[in-house]
């Protein structure tokens, strides 16, 4: 099995939808993956888990799909940021689902080069 993109990670209602893995592992932060503050999912709806090995981050894919748990997630966080109704949003596709919150001007979907230019620093700082 492999992760599909793109790669949605959330932390409570803030979700960021990443084109691929490498600009999940620049933007996600050790302390934060250590804490296990962040959800993952690919975009058929397979959970991922970010994991350490030292002080570098890993994605593999959960032993469970979790695709009602993305489903619900993206509803929950469309509604929350204006973008429709619960009732209207139940009948939409995960494909649906995931392609709204990518046109929500709310979703973070890439990183700046400075938020990217700063968590390299602080890796490689190890602050």
């Amino acid at each position: 099995m492999s992760i599909i993109s793109p790669i949605i990670i959330a932390e409570g209602l803030d979700v960021s939808i990443f084109p691929s893995a490498e600009q999940v592992l620049a933007y996600v932060e050790a302390i934060d993956v250590e804490e296990n503050i962040y959800v993952a999912f690919d975009s058929t709806g397979k959970h991922l888990q970010l994991t350490l090995d030292g002080k570098d981050i890993k994605i593999k894919i959960s032993d469970k799909n979790h695709f009602i748990g993305l489903h619900e997630l993206l509803i929950d966080f469309l509604v929350a940021v204006g973008d429709g109704s619960k009732v209207g949003l139940q009948s939409k596709t995960l494909d649906e689902l995931i392609q709204l919150a990518i046109k929500n001007p709310v979703t973070k979907k890439n990183i700046s080069f400075w938020e990217t230019i700063k968590n390299l620093f602080s890796r490689v700082s190890g602050k």
